[in-house]
């Protein structure tokens, strides 16, 4: 399991999706005991690709965010 916290967000990436499914659980158990919630509004589950601060993470792919580069490049 694959678990990367940045500020408010969690990202979790698992290398077979059986095993994703367990996975997300397990971190939402964890979240529970510990007291935290999530909005499931603002929650991805099952996304191909993820946007994260400057980067877009894909299915085998990462990439810079292309919007953040043209801000740079104007």
């Amino acid at each position: 399991m694959r678990v990367v916290v940045y500020l408010d967000d969690i990202l979790i990436y698992s290398d077979n999706p059986d095993k994703h499914l367990k996975h997300v659980h397990e971190v939402l158990r964890r979240l529970r005991a510990s007291n935290l919630y999530t909005k499931v509004a603002t929650c991805a589950f099952s996304a191909d690709t993820t946007d994260c601060p400057c980067i877009v993470i894909g299915l085998g792919s990462l990439r810079m965010d292309t919007s953040k580069i043209q801000v740079i490049r104007d």
